[in-house]
């Protein structure tokens, strides 16, 4: 199963609070039929992280420098509140344009179908 480990996303998520810990909890449940790999969290503005603290890489002013040091693939924002000013449109834009995949929280549950199973 090693070469199926290789093939699956590397996800970093922006936002730490309760809506990022779901794509945590979604890991759980899915075990190894998961078609990614949480590499972690970044915090972003003032949101409070979650309960989970081993998994939060940084906050949202290194984000570049986090997606190439942990080899991300794919950006999902998890923030809630993204209108305070703190969310970083330009960082974002800088991974994106680099080839990084951003995808908003619903459109990543939405990819994952054995959720529902």
């Amino acid at each position: 199963m090693v070469g199926y480990e290789a093939l699956k996303r590397r996800v970093l998520v922006l936002g730490s609070g309760s809506r990022a810990a779901e794509i945590e909890a979604l890991l759980s449940r899915l075990g190894s039929r998961a078609g990614f790999n949480l590499v972690g969290f970044v915090l972003c503005g003032d949101e409070q992280p979650g309960r989970d603290r081993s998994k939060l890489l940084g906050d949202c002013t290194a984000l570049r420098a986090l997606v190439e040091q942990h080899r991300v693939d794919e950006i999902v924002v998890g923030v809630r509140d993204r209108r305070n000013g703190h969310f970083p449109i330009s960082k974002l834009l800088e991974c994106k344009l680099e080839g990084t995949s951003i995808v908003d929280l619903p459109t990543f549950f939405e990819r994952e179908p054995a959720m529902f199973s």
